[in-house]
């Protein structure tokens, strides 16, 4: 489950079965810390991963439209939309918001790698910072003018940080056991870390930053250099298969 809180609201997802399957929805749920009340603003839809804005009047959320479309949607909290971007073959998995409202981040899987693109609300554009990443990436935060999000270096698995001022990519902190979630507070990064005696927690300085490559992803040239270097399996053509006449009650008991 994916919570999402700013000041004193609370935002999460969660399904609401109908009596066809194929005609579920994921809604959109709100719950005020003050008042002790829950509402949902958004009933029909399938809706992802929505979280609020730093001054909790808008949450974003990944949606899966009824034309079959992926996008990132704005909702106003009283239920109403106010923005839909689109897109196109990428499919958000997770969204984040800039500290001054106007910028919102999000991670995306592509055909054969993952990326990261930032919507300008403003101006409604998106740019696509980092497009082809060849890990696993997730767990995305946005701070000033960096971007951190989770992945794996060198067998181990990190924090990273990007900058969108000068393209700077680097480690923050790894663990060899697993990094979990993680929150900017100040100028330090606290996040969980998998240990044997159960997950911990740790902080560290943001402005410590080992700089490293970007795993980017390899080309499809080189993709399909590699396909073809791989033998395929071939099945023979002269194989016979017994047909046999199938019997429910036969295939239920087998008597031997």
């Amino acid at each position: 489950k994916h919570f999402s809180a700013s000041g004193n609201l609370l935002v999460w997802n969660q399904l609401r079965y109908t009596r066809w399957e194929n005609a579920n929805h994921s809604q959109i749920v709100t719950y005020d810390l003050d008042r002790h009340r829950k509402r949902t603003l958004v009933r029909r839809g399938r809706y992802y991963g929505s979280t609020l804005s730093r001054s909790a009047t808008q949450i974003a959320s990944i949606s899966y439209t009824d034309s079959s479309q992926w996008a990132v949607e704005l909702h106003n909290l009283n239920g109403s939309r106010a923005a839909r971007f689109q897109t196109g073959n990428s499919v958000p998995v997770r969204v984040a918001w800039s500290d001054d409202d106007k910028l919102l981040a999000y991670i995306a899987i592509e055909q054969d790698c993952k990326s990261v693109s930032v919507i300008d609300l403003e101006h409604r554009t998106i740019d696509t910072v980092l497009p082809q990443i060849n890990d696993d990436i997730s767990n995305l935060l946005f701070c000033g003018s960096k971007l951190y999000m989770t992945g794996n270096h060198n067998g181990n698995t990190a924090w990273y940080a990007y900058s969108l001022t000068d393209s700077t990519f680097g480690v923050v902190a790894e663990s060899p056991f697993g990094v979990g979630t993680g929150s900017v507070s100040g100028d330090s990064l606290l996040f969980t870390y998998y240990t044997a005696y159960g997950f911990q927690i740790a902080e560290k300085q943001i402005d410590r930053l080992t700089k490293t490559e970007m795993p980017t992803a390899i080309a499809n040239s080189q993709t399909q250099a590699l396909t073809e270097q791989e033998q395929r399996v071939v099945f023979g053509g002269d194989s016979v298969y017994k047909v046999q006449h199938y019997s429910r009650l036969a295939h239920l008991i087998n008597i031997h």
